[in-house]
């Protein structure tokens, strides 16, 4: 039994097999598996693409739900308001990587996002983990969004330094890529919305920062 987020509804659901397997290359060791499935919400057909090996028992069963890659996938919705563009672009292109299931390059985008953002404050001590450091010690992140901080930053260092035999569930690094959002709404969204609070109370709205990022950042 497969089941996932459909591509089309964008309702987790079971999804039913829909006709027999198509392998294209039979002749390979590793055999790339295509099928069809029909989502039990919204009825409409998506395809279901893993790999096994040759000499596998064929049945009719299919693979754990975080081994099949779905056609359409579904896309989470991220906007980053208030952030500086070329990092709210980089943050948008995390989720995009793990959308298209590039768990790996999601984290590493994730990991270059938190240092990119030390740097635009101002923050330009050697390494990732002092420039956390220094940001928390001048109070621009709060003291557990350092510590989410280097979380981001330990995923992304098992890739950004070469540990390719580190496997990833797709649920752990969606968790991380929901840390580097807290990180950016600690450090620049949360303080904006504050600016702009405080001048509708007080009726400067022209001083209240407007959103940097609005412009086709959506994923």
């Amino acid at each position: 039994m497969a089941s996932t987020v459909c591509g089309w509804c964008g309702v987790r659901s079971h999804m039913t097999v829909h006709g027999p397997e198509v392998i294209p290359d039979r002749a390979t060791q590793f055999q790339r598996v295509r099928r069809a499935f029909r989502c039990d919400n919204c009825q409409n057909l998506s395809v279901g693409t893993w790999t096994r090996s040759a000499d596998h028992e064929r049945d009719d069963s299919t693979p754990d739900d975080d081994r099949i890659r779905w056609s359409p996938s579904h896309t989470e919705s991220h906007t980053f308001p208030d952030v500086p563009a070329p990092i709210a672009g980089a943050a948008a292109e995390a989720w995009l990587c793990f959308t298209v299931g590039a768990l790996r390059g999601s984290l590493a985008v994730a990991r270059a996002v938190i240092e990119a953002s030390a740097k635009h404050e101002g923050v330009t001590v050697k390494g990732i983990a002092p420039k956390i450091d220094k940001l928390a010690e001048l109070g621009k992140i709060r003291p557990h969004i350092k510590d989410v901080a280097h979380e981001v930053r330990n995923y992304g260092n098992e890739v950004a330094h070469g540990d390719l035999d580190a496997e990833y569930a797709p649920d752990d690094a969606r968790l991380v890529l929901v840390l580097m959002n807290e990180v950016l709404d600690d450090l620049f969204q949360s303080p904006a919305r504050l600016e702009r609070a405080r001048a509708a109370r007080t009726g400067d709205v022209e001083d209240a920062p407007a959103p940097d990022s609005a412009e086709a950042l959506r994923i």
